[in-house]
């Protein structure tokens, strides 16, 4: 104790506050950077996984660092937001194929006689139909073909179905191949498939509707069968060779 009744300060001790930095000895400059106060989020106390994990969430934060102002990572004392799970949305196309592949197994096993239709080739969205009229009309023995194609929102929506031209004369069929069918326009639906749109044209052949016929001319003939029956035989013997059908 000194003669002042104060205690000498211990020996490599400061008088100024606990935990200040000692002043620099004279002729040194001092580090700020080393004597400024470093937050614990900074990249240089984190690991590379870690700072390469907060890089990202920093980009989301939500709140600030007191300190520096830098976005707070979520890993430091908040919960992570969670995600929402990706939504696994299916291709377009991926309904019709599976759809039409399915129905092609069911035509080939069902055995329905004639009818028949197969994919053109590697194309599953393109068929050719065929169909054979039936038994006590005037297409008993005739066999026609048809090209059927799928839209991508098949079955919900009709595909085009047609006769290769010119290869039927009917009241419902044009020179084209159009076919005035109602179930392949505003009564489609999702319920039917390859097999049911071949019967009905098949049953169409025997039955057509007189009421809204795109051929006046077989429709004004249909009446007498007779007639129908030798007109029709004309417009087969008139078609090329690779058309003609028994």
């Amino acid at each position: 104790m000194s003669a002042s009744g104060a205690f000498p300060a211990a020996a490599g001790t400061s008088s100024s506050k606990a935990g200040a930095p000692a002043p620099a000895a004279s002729g040194q400059s001092v580090n700020k950077r080393c004597v400024r106060a470093r937050p614990l989020h900074t990249r240089e106390h984190r690991s590379p996984d870690r700072r390469k994990r907060g890089r990202a969430e920093e980009k989301r934060g939500r709140a600030r660092c007191g300190l520096c102002g830098r976005r707070k990572p979520f890993w430091r004392g908040e919960a992570r937001p969670r995600r929402p799970a990706p939504r696994m949305t299916e291709l377009p196309w991926r309904v019709p194929l599976r759809r039409l592949q399915s129905e092609l197994m069911s035509l080939m096993m069902g055995g329905d006689a004639g009818i028949s239709a197969f994919p053109d080739g590697d194309n599953i969205f393109q068929w050719t139909g065929t169909i054979t009229g039936g038994a006590g009309t005037v297409y008993e023995g005739l066999t026609f073909k048809l090209s059927l194609k799928f839209p991508t929102g098949y079955p919900y929506e009709a595909p085009a179905v047609t006769f290769n031209p010119p290869s039927c004369f009917h009241p419902n069929v044009d020179q084209y191949g159009n076919i005035c069918l109602d179930i392949l326009k505003e009564k489609w639906s999702a319920v039917y498939n390859v097999r049911t749109i071949l019967l009905s044209i098949q049953s169409l052949l025997g039955d057509p509707n007189l009421d809204s016929p795109l051929n006046g001319h077989a429709a004004s003939l249909w009446p007498n069968q007779a007639d129908f029956k030798k007109a029709l035989l004309k417009h087969k013997s008139s078609l090329p060779s690779g058309e003609r059908r028994p």
